[in-house]
């Protein structure tokens, strides 16, 4: 079965640089994040060790929370891609030598062992399960780091079509120049599948309060 990996980004007409970020993403760029640029303050990273983190939602490109914590609440982008391709570039990019990029699905607990330093990377507070992360992940030393997947799909929230219309336009035109489907995404979209994510929520829960009855 086909899965789908989404990224959210907000805009910021006020940052020069954030429309320039929005088209580069819609272009197919995955950026690594340092862990001075990461948002979770309960994330506890070696900032010495190189690590850096490509964050996307396993979550529907619909879900509301993550319109309004990480695109500005709908004055942003949601970008779609296939998983299958990313594993695809990840695999032309490793080898059996230097297996530089690592896809983790996080696991989401009740506390995490600060002691494992494996699991600093792979697991994190249930309080932050609405994100559904899956992470890429690289332990290079570059100043920067990025890989290219064309997307499937962009969402554009419906604040950012109404106040920005240049920037929207140019959007288009990326995306039709590219040959990727886009939509509007809105707040009715994002929230008539709240019965399935609570349904989802609510069996994540029960699964961490098994783990913990079993330990």
């Amino acid at each position: 079965m086909k899965m789908w990996l989404n990224k959210f980004r907000a805009y910021n007409p006020q940052d020069p640089q954030s429309f320039d970020r929005l088209t580069r993403l819609i272009r197919g760029e995955l950026y690594f994040a340092t862990p001075q640029e990461l948002n979770d303050p309960h994330e506890i990273f070696d900032k010495s060790s190189g690590v850096r983190i490509c964050s996307f939602t396993k979550g529907s490109n619909s879900n509301l929370l993550l319109w309004i914590h990480y695109a500005n609440s709908f004055n942003g982008i949601a970008v779609e891609f296939d998983r299958d391709k990313i594993q695809q570039k990840i695999n032309e990019i490793n080898t059996n030598l230097n297996p530089r990029i690592e896809i983790i699905d996080i696991k989401y607990v009740k506390k995490i062992n600060l002691d494992d330093h494996a699991s600093k990377y792979r697991e994190k507070y249930f309080q932050w399960h609405y994100e559904d992360e899956t992470r890429l992940m690289v332990s290079d030393k570059n100043d920067a780091y990025t890989i290219e997947v064309t997307p499937k799909k962009v969402m554009i929230g419906f604040k950012f079509v109404t106040k920005h219309q240049d920037e929207y336009d140019s959007i288009k035109k990326i995306c039709v120049d590219n040959s990727i489907p886009f939509e509007t995404a809105n707040k009715q979209m994002a929230i008539y599948n709240q019965d399935v994510l609570f349904n989802k929520y609510k069996e994540q829960f029960n699964k961490i309060e098994n783990e913990n009855e079993n330990d």
